[in-house]
């Protein structure tokens, strides 16, 4: 009772500073990433270790490419799936980065997974200097790559999707506080840091979105498959998310009113529009654990979105599939800042849009305000009838000027030069 009367009475701002200085000891890491810094810069090589944990969350590959021309940095590599996924799960995620790491022409990336692999000995003997994580929860890996084993070295963080929710597990836990460095994509990003975090953003630098690099480049390899029997079709995505109405967490959850409804519209719509089936990585697990669901019948809907004249299912990543596309229809959270790179109609389907606006960041409600809104089938009918095919799309300027102003990366570089320059300029290797 009297925990909750002090929050009323004592501002946020300052119990926030007060719980970063006593109970996170900040001044105290300050310190620590001061002298680490100071030591580094004596020296003629930095080990750096970046951890990748699925394809799609992978941020760091510009500037691995960077640093790896560069003789002052030696730069690691591990595969570590999250300790949440299950075997084959962790195997498929590993297989993935594997191959993407050789076809980068990096060679065979170790893993966690290794049957040969011990990770404590395995970090003992690489004694990184700078550790960059691609998530900023704890445990996660439940070993000793997770970044509480690890504090007595710098680490470095981008956001594995683009922010839009002003949430603290997005914007303010112990590992924001305590990292060295960790990179926004915009100034919104940055304003709201300020607001939030313990530390007062003191570690945040806008780089810009990382993907925005593959969004900017024109030489994107084709994902939408061929249909050659003579109709010249729209391509829509559709990317529900995982949460589900029960939890009431994310004010999503359109999913279970929709799975009927969109197979009857691809279906409806055969003739005119491509539709690509990109559901978070998660959905397929949430239904096969739920009662009125099941193993077989997820396995049954997504086969079915593989079997349609003019469906497909995308399961990797989605850069290419949303430069290629005419629209798109979701509930996600990154999903609403990384389509606007495209600046192509979009469509939020969710029956709580107060409560989405209510959860969201500057830069989200900016990026929602940008979006068209279903809580129905009729009103995504209506979008794909009538923004999508017809071009009545009174959003197109405004998403530009959005673009324009807020995701272009600043100082006319590559979102990996901005990281790297300030890596080198922070660290003073010089």
């Amino acid at each position: 009772m009297l925990k909750t009367i002090l929050q009323h009475i004592i501002p946020y701002s300052i119990r926030k500073r007060r719980f970063y200085i006593n109970k996170l000891h900040g001044r105290e890491n300050e310190e620590k990433n001061r002298r680490l810094v100071e030591e580094i810069s004596r020296r003629n090589e930095v080990k750096v270790l970046f951890i990748a944990s699925t394809l799609p969350m992978w941020r760091y590959q510009g500037v691995v490419d960077l640093m790896r021309q560069d003789p002052r940095f030696k730069v690691s590599i591990i595969i570590a799936p999250f300790s949440r996924y299950k075997l084959d799960e962790a195997e498929r995620f590993v297989s993935e980065l594997k191959s993407f790491f050789k076809s980068m022409g990096m060679g065979n990336i170790p893993s966690a997974i290794d049957s040969e692999m011990n990770i404590g000995e395995w970090l003992d003997t690489l004694n990184p200097d700078l550790i960059f994580y691609c998530q900023q929860y704890n445990n996660i890996y439940n070993n000793q790559l997770d970044y509480e084993h690890n504090i007595h070295r710098l680490l470095g963080h981008i956001p594995y999707g683009l922010i839009t929710i002003n949430a603290p597990f997005v914007y303010n836990t112990d590992f924001h506080n305590l990292a060295w460095r960790i990179y926004q994509a915009s100034s919104l990003h940055l304003q709201t840091s300020k607001k939030v975090m313990g530390n007062d953003a003191i570690n945040i630098r806008v780089v810009g979105e990382p993907n925005a690099d593959r969004y900017l480049n024109k030489h994107l390899c084709r994902v939408w498959r061929d249909i050659n029997d003579g109709s010249v079709r729209k391509r829509i995505i559709w990317a529900p998310h995982f949460s589900i109405p029960e939890s009431g967490l994310l004010h999503r959850a359109s999913f279970l009113w929709l799975f009927d409804g969109m197979v009857s519209l691809a279906k409806k719509y055969e003739d005119s529009v491509q539709f690509a089936f990109k559901p978070h990585p998660h959905l397929y697990n949430v239904l096969c654990e739920r009662d009125d669901w099941g193993r077989e019948r997820a396995d049954k809907y997504y086969a079915l979105w593989c079997d349609m004249a003019n469906t497909q299912l995308e399961q990797g990543g989605f850069t290419e599939l949303f430069m290629q596309s005419d629209g798109m229809i979701h509930d996600c959270g990154s999903f609403t800042g990384e389509y606007m790179f495209t600046q192509k109609p979009v469509i939020f389907a969710t029956r709580d849009w107060n409560g989405v606006r209510k959860m969201a960041d500057e830069f989200g409600r900016k990026c929602l305000d940008l979006h068209y809104v279903a809580n129905q089938l009729s009103d995504i009918e209506d979008f794909i009838q009538n923004i999508v095919l017809r071009g009545k799309d009174s959003k197109m300027d405004e998403r530009r000027e959005f673009f324009n102003r807020y995701l272009l990366p600043p100082g006319g570089r590559s979102v990996a030069e901005n990281v790297y320059n300030d890596i080198v300029q922070s660290l003073r290797l010089h």
